[in-house]
């Protein structure tokens, strides 16, 4: 590739004359696009560029372990919609959260067999288990209202997570998960009995 500049560079460096005049095709019969990525790209990004490449290679594997303890259902447990009903949801607010619910799972179910789609999964679902049972769970058991406790929900958990896939997932062709996912895995969550909205132990 030639670049040829002209110009009168000035003085002091300044360089608001100058013009480029010629730069040749470069590479013009290139038939691929490699992909390098610097040291300091984040987990998440990287499993979204790995999920893009495994799909379009068909690398496929059986659910690892971890992710298995989230999408099992605890034995003797109740419903979504029991726990929901518990936790103050109206019946009207319960259908969408199971609208939400089932959303998400059609969704994660199109990729469950990619490696890196498992992995981005289960760092979800461990970070909201953990938030939500540390910063929401303590609001419930003291007795807040249901509003309260959707708007931390939304504050500490649901915004966050919007932010980290917004700023990591420019290479994400696939998931793409929006706010209704993110509620969805939330009430997912639920009914695989991960959540509770309801202070049993105390009642």
């Amino acid at each position: 590739m030639d670049l040829k500049v002209t110009g009168d560079p000035g003085q002091g460096n300044s360089y608001s004359e100058t013009t480029l005049q010629h730069v040749d095709s470069f590479n013009p019969a290139a038939t691929t696009v490699n992909y390098n990525y610097s040291s300091n790209s984040s987990r998440l990004a990287s499993d979204f560029e790995r999920l893009r490449q495994e799909i379009l290679k068909g690398v496929k594997q059986e659910t690892i372990e971890e992710l298995k303890y989230y999408i099992t259902k605890l034995p003797g447990t109740r419903s979504a919609e029991d726990k929901l009903s518990d936790g103050g949801f109206k019946p009207s607010s319960i259908r969408e959260a199971i609208r939400l619910k089932d959303l998400y799972a059609r969704r994660a179910t199109m990729y469950q067999d990619y490696p890196a789609a498992q992995q981005i999964n289960l760092d979800l679902f461990s970070r909201i288990r953990h938030e939500f049972d540390d910063t929401i769970f303590p609001i419930i058991e003291s007795g807040a209202e249901l509003s309260t406790v959707m708007q931390q929900i939304r504050t500490k958990i649901v915004n966050p997570i919007m932010q980290l896939l917004n700023e990591n997932g420019a290479y994400d062709e696939h998931l793409h998960y929006s706010e209704d996912h993110i509620y969805g895995m939330i009430y997912y969550l639920t009914g695989m009995c991960h959540l509770n909205w309801k202070d049993y132990d105390n009642v």
